[in-house]
């Protein structure tokens, strides 16, 4: 019996280690499975914070896109009307000068009359803004600054052009403005007035 008593005891004991250390094991693994649950809690918090930001995101590019296609729309209609107004001032322009040309006096330029001198386009410097031309008269010419020439090539009417810099025998300009898709060429006939 002792020999039973014995296995017995050591049965217990034996279960008594296997039964601490499936505990231990058990607690470790609650312990894991807290932390995780906790780590589970926060990325799920995470993911809720990232969708919220990412709807917001998405309402703000939708609300850009409609904002920009408006601005678009509205740089379209304003280009419209300053194309319109720029081809009304051109039209303007060129009567204005066709009236100058044949004697009218607007009251838009003060000053004396300009004599009637007739020149060449010498030259033209188209690669700046506006343009400048040179005329083949100058002092000698009694030509001076302010003075405007109207420029034609043979009848056609291609644009006006004032007087900046006033030398001996030449002058030089800026152009003021040209007839629709015309350009002034060295070689182009110009005047003060119409004879």
């Amino acid at each position: 019996m002792t020999c039973f008593l014995g296995v017995t005891t050591a049965l217990a004991v034996i279960s008594t280690v296997a039964a601490a250390r499936l505990h231990s094991k058990l607690d470790r693994a609650t312990c894991r499975l807290e932390n995780t649950q906790v780590e589970l809690e926060t990325v799920r918090k995470e993911l809720e914070t990232a969708t919220r930001r990412t709807e917001i995101s998405t309402g703000q590019v939708a609300r850009l896109i409609q904002l920009k296609t408006s601005l678009e729309k509205d740089i379209g209609d304003i280009r419209v009307a300053y194309n319109h107004a720029r081809k009304g001032l051109k039209q303007d322009e060129l009567r204005i000068a066709v009236g100058e040309d044949e004697g009218c006096r607007f009251g838009l330029v003060s000053g004396p009359p300009v004599p009637a001198i007739d020149a060449r386009v010498a030259a033209v410097k188209s690669n700046v803004t506006p343009e400048l031309v040179l005329l083949s008269v100058g002092s000698d010419d009694k030509v001076e600054k302010g003075f405007h020439f109207s420029i034609y090539r043979g009848t056609e009417f291609v644009g006006k052009v004032v007087v900046e810099k006033v030398l001996r025998d030449s002058c030089g300009c800026r152009v003021l403005f040209t007839s629709e898709g015309a350009r002034i060429l060295a070689g182009d006939s110009a005047a003060t007035r119409l004879q």
